[in-house]
């Protein structure tokens, strides 16, 4: 079925088709009896929930707008939480890149050892380093 054709079908319920809009929609539920078998569908399904009564429980009303709330709340909440991330985290993440740096420029030597911190490690206790039980 098509797409458009399946929401032409389902606008016709809901809202005045033009003309041509009509005119379309008429040939096509002439030809595709699949067409016509959802436009039946959705006839049979609005006139059950017509003939239902529209019945809602105790303080429905209340609950709902209560419910609302609590989302804005947390909504708010959420949107602090994340402003106060950015405002701490920009700058921390700048310390921990300048700290970086200063460590690996400070140790007089731009090497890949001097970026792990292995430029202090002298050859002599490397076995002792290795065979060391964290």
């Amino acid at each position: 079925m098509d797409k458009n054709l399946f929401k032409l079908l389902q606008k016709s319920f809901d809202s005045e088709l033009s003309h041509e809009e009509r005119f379309r929609l008429e040939e096509a539920l002439k030809v595709s009896p699949e067409l016509k078998a959802e436009q039946n569908r959705i006839e049979n399904l609005r006139n059950l929930l017509i003939n239902q009564p529209a019945s809602f429980g105790p303080y429905f009303a209340s609950k709902v707008m209560n419910k609302i709330s609590n989302l804005k709340a947390e909504a708010e909440l959420s949107q602090g939480i994340m402003f106060a991330f950015k405002r701490v985290a920009i700058p921390m993440l700048a310390a921990a890149v300048f700290l970086i740096l200063f460590s690996i420029f400070s140790g007089g030597s731009v090497a890949f050892d001097s970026f792990l911190g292995l430029d202090s490690l002298q050859p002599q206790y490397l076995s002792e380093f290795l065979l060391f039980n964290y």
